[in-house]
């Protein structure tokens, strides 16, 4: 019977011990590159499109893509989506109101905003899943037209009082 040393056992090192020691520092070295190097474009993004839309975004048919706020809404003001009158036949007889007599207006504001602020809601960081989704499918922004309800109520009951 052969007895081997206490000593003997623990100083030599084993081929998962020996690889672990050589490779472990590499590829937690490799790791961290990849998490810094994802941190600083998705940063670099951020900065890169601040005060523009993000890629993907349209609104009302146009592409945003890039766009600054006075672009975008000189792109919008120029599609000149409200009619310009109205036409109502009621028995035989016709009224005509322009759309700045019933209060109607496009609601600009709102797309805008809401098109610069597509992809931004809790940081360059925490925001890159939204802004992949939006890179990869788009995302689009619906124009508004409104009317005032007043100026409409107005423009009947003068219309009204007319055909009496």
């Amino acid at each position: 019977m052969a007895v081997t040393s206490v000593s003997e056992t623990v100083s030599r090192p084993t081929l998962r011990g020996r690889f672990f020691k050589r490779w472990l520092p590499i590829g937690l070295g490799l790791v961290a590159l990849v998490i810094g190097l994802a941190v600083g474009a998705a940063l670099f993004f951020d900065r890169e499109y601040q005060g523009r839309v993000l890629p993907g975004v349209s609104v009302a048919g146009i592409d945003a893509s890039g766009l600054t706020e006075a672009q975008l809404r000189e792109r919008i003001a120029a599609l000149n989506l409200l009619p310009t009158s109205v036409v109502i036949e009621i028995d035989g007889r016709t009224a005509k109101a322009t759309a700045a007599q019933l209060g109607g207006h496009l609601d600009i504001d709102a797309a805008v905003a809401a098109a610069l602020s597509a992809g931004r809601v809790s940081g360059p960081l925490a925001d890159v899943p939204e802004r992949f989704t939006i890179w990869r499918g788009g995302r689009s922004i619906p124009l508004a037209a409104t009317l005032d309800r007043t100026a409409i109520w107005s423009w009947v009951t003068a219309e009204a009082a007319k055909l009496r």
